[in-house]
């Protein structure tokens, strides 16, 4: 995340894609990097229809998707701890 830009990066064995996203940004740090298991992160994302929020805490703590329409659809992400 840098400059109300999302950069999403995705590499495995089959090749690898970039696509950048418009996001609204809240809190202190204008830039970070987090890293997920893309599986996990479409399961927390299948339920919600339309615009969703992540809430980040830190680049290794638990990260919230909710939709924002519906308060009840709650899921936890836990980011990867990666090198490099």
């Amino acid at each position: 995340l840098k400059d109300g830009k999302l950069n999403l990066h995705s590499e495995g064995a089959y090749g690898k894609a970039d696509e950048v996203l418009e996001v609204s940004h809240e809190g202190a740090r204008s830039e970070f990097a987090v890293s997920y298991n893309v599986k996990y992160l479409l399961d927390a994302l299948q339920h919600i229809d339309g615009d969703a929020l992540i809430s980040f805490s830190g680049e290794t703590s638990p990260s919230r998707v909710t939709d924002p329409y519906k308060p009840s659809c709650l899921a936890m992400v836990v980011p990867l701890r990666v090198t490099g």
